[in-house]
């Protein structure tokens, strides 16, 4: 009986090591705090999470006035690397832009909807968003106004501000 015991015990173990996967630990990959891992690759690759950048309160005019050279010279593809440095933060895989939303109809002076405005402002950020990243994968290229192309996805507002007849927002967009 003993034997039969014994000889039973030395089978089952004899199958659980050569079956896969049994008799190993399974292994769980936990990505570090701040990163994210990505079920398109298996959960293997681990990327660093979308944040916000830490801005002083008036960087948003640094990139305006650079969004507004561009506008006057669309061809100038030194003003176009400038705004990219200034506004691509890799450490945070971010974008930021700003956008302008006027409050009044330019012709009429008649008031705009709030929302409306709003929307206009975000739209425009969104617009600058996706020159940027063309001009990051592109080497600069096209010249503005040769690309309508709105950067979506994972954004993060951070700042309204109103001065005069305008709404400016800065928007922070994952790149």
């Amino acid at each position: 009986m003993r034997y039969f015991l014994i000889m039973g015990m030395a089978l089952i173990v004899s199958l659980l090591l050569l079956l896969p996967g049994c008799g190993k630990k399974e292994e769980v990959e936990t990505a570090p705090q701040g990163s994210i891992s990505t079920p398109e690759s298996g959960g293997n690759q681990v990327q660093a999470a979308f944040s916000v950048p830490e801005l002083a309160a008036e960087y948003w005019k640094t990139l305006f006035e650079t969004q507004q050279a561009i506008m006057a010279s669309p061809e100038d593809a030194a003003l176009r690397k400038q705004l990219c440095d200034k506004a691509y933060f890799p450490q945070n895989r971010a974008i930021v832009a700003v956008g302008v939303g006027r409050r009044s109809h330019p012709e009429t002076g008649q008031p705009i909807s709030p929302q409306f405005v709003r929307q206009a402002a975000y739209t425009d950020a969104a617009r600058w968003a996706g020159y940027i990243s063309a001009w990051l994968e592109q080497n600069y290229q096209p010249n503005f106004g040769e690309l309508s192309k709105a950067l979506d996805g994972s954004s993060q507002v951070i700042s309204e501000t109103v001065l005069g007849d305008s709404l400016y927002v800065e928007v922070a967009y994952q790149y």
